[in-house]
């Protein structure tokens, strides 16, 4: 029945009374939007000698943009807002556009602020407002600070609020940490630069990297941290710590090299409740550093990891990953064979992963621990679906991933009494008479027929086999006997299905 309905299909010609153009006229009427104020762009210096004078301007109101021009800026020795004096203080919806420099951001928009009189415990920048957008600006937390007299900045920025875009900023000199994100939702810091190499400062218990502190839908992209390495062992230091409450985020790109050659990215969950989801994409590089990722987890704390095969790399690094096993880690099977250190030394409830099975002897041997692997899927690649159109008809195809030792469930719906899927090697790309595409061609790797139409379903068994990995299999569905008039036979969309775990 297959092969007379691809004859069928591939002599229909052009003049095939199948073939049909239907033209469908759409009149679209939309309300246009009252009038609003227009928003203003406003000039530091020009229309305001410096940056916090135009955010406290009134004429300044939400939506607008304050373009600051290439120079050093700074607050008024002394003068700081709110409990942990910051000296740039925004609760407006604004945009603060720095001049930027991509060769040297030192030589672009800096702000430089003087002593707010908090000592450890002030900071530079303060955000609570809704969409603000912050970019093209280098803090220079220390350039003001008197010599020998103990003054230092705690945070680069505090942020707080939705829709927030921090861009293209670099952060030198803080003591605590480069930026904190509070209760930030759907918002986005990118190209962020967080200096902490020089010398004097970066001392005592502090994060000198990201606090994350109960966000939802926070996207880090293209992160990079400069500075000595925290010490792991004793929690004195991190470069990323996530806490309290509910967050969840996604890193992207992220390199954090030590100055001295020395790297730290952490995951610390000290408080309760705790329920975190941390997304690795792109390329998240970890090298030379005691270890790489720390889970410290209370008994009810509850943290997702996800990530790809690759993304997260590590090189020279001790321990790539440890964890208390008290809490719950979702996905950590996944997430220790994606990264490529499924071997586990186990000492106490603590768990320590490795890239070799002889590592984790050493460890366990040298802890008084129990070495062992992880059962890792067969195939190293994710399962996935593609969706190709294969001409304008009436008929719905889908797939589920074909995971190793799963079970794919293929669905069609349409106006046919008859359906059958067939999935091959072969990406064919043949234009047919009623304007189709044949997009799967023999030979076949399986057929399946579709039962239960107008809306029916088949399935098909994945072997478990490693030699199918990464596989790429083309299927479509061929529909025959029309149930409301039209063609005899008809070809759905075609799936694009990969092979993996």
């Amino acid at each position: 029945m297959i092969n007379k309905g691809l004859r069928e299909l591939l002599q229909m010609d052009n003049r095939s009374s199948f073939h049909r153009k239907v033209v469908v006229l759409i009149s679209v009427f939309a309300c246009l939007p009252a009038a609003t104020a227009a928003q203003t762009t406003w000039n530091v210096p020009g229309d305001f000698a410096t940056i916090q004078e135009a955010i406290d301007a009134v004429s300044v109101v939400n939506g607008d943009t304050i373009q600051v021009g290439v120079g050093e800026y700074s607050n008024p020795s002394g003068v700081g807002y709110g409990p942990q004096n910051y000296a740039m203080n925004i609760q407006k919806e604004l945009t603060i556009q720095g001049a930027g420099n991509d060769s040297d951001p030192a030589l672009g928009t800096v702000f430089a602020p003087f002593s707010a009189g908090g000592q450890a415990t002030n900071g530079v920048v303060f955000m609570d407002a809704n969409n603000i957008v912050f970019r093209d600006i280098y803090i220079d937390a220390q350039k003001n600070q008197e010599a020998a007299t103990g003054q230092v900045v705690a945070r680069g920025f505090q942020a707080g609020g939705t829709n927030l875009l921090i861009e293209n900023v670099t952060v030198e000199g803080t003591v605590h940490s480069c930026a904190e994100l509070n209760q930030a939702v759907d918002s986005t810091l990118r190209d962020l630069t967080c200096d902490t190499t020089v010398a004097g400062y970066n001392v005592g218990n502090n994060a000198r990297g990201l606090r994350i502190v109960s966000c939802d839908n926070l996207t880090i992209e293209n992160l990079v941290v400069l500075g000595p390495a925290p010490n792991p062992f004793d929690g004195s230091g991190y470069y990323l710590v996530s806490f309290q409450e509910v967050s969840s985020y996604t890193l992207r790109n992220i390199s954090m090299t030590g100055g001295a050659g020395n790297f730290g990215q952490y995951i610390f969950v000290p408080f309760l409740p705790d329920d975190h989801t941390v997304t690795y994409e792109g390329t998240v590089v970890i090298e030379d550093v005691p270890v790489g990722i720390n889970l410290v987890e209370d008994p009810s704390a509850q943290v997702t990891l996800n990530t790809s095969f690759g993304v997260v790399q590590f090189s020279n690094v001790d321990i790539p990953l440890q964890r208390d096993g008290l809490g719950v880690v979702n996905n950590l099977v996944d997430f220790v064979c994606q990264s490529g250190i499924p071997y586990r030394s186990t000492v106490g409830t603590q768990e320590r992963y490795f890239a070799t099975l002889a590592e984790a002897q050493a460890d366990a041997a040298t802890n008084g621990g129990v070495a062992d692997e992880i059962t890792c899927p067969l195939c190293p690649a994710a399962a996935s679906v593609a969706t190709r159109i294969a001409g304008s008809n009436t008929n719905t195809y889908t797939a589920t991933p074909p995971a190793a030792g799963s079970t794919i469930t293929f669905s069609v719906t349409g106006d046919y009494t008859n359906g059958v899927v067939f999935a091959g090697y072969n990406s064919a790309s043949v234009i047919l008479g009623n304007g189709q595409f044949l997009l799967s061609a023999a030979p076949y790797l399986f057929t399946r027929s579709i039962t239960g139409l107008p809306s029916g379903s088949a399935t098909y068994s994945v072997p478990s086999n490693a030699a199918y990995c990464g596989l790429e299999v083309y299927s479509q569905v061929l529909m025959i006997g029309p149930t409301a008039g039209g063609p005899t036979i008809q070809l759905t969309n075609s799936q694009d299905l990969t092979y993996g775990f």
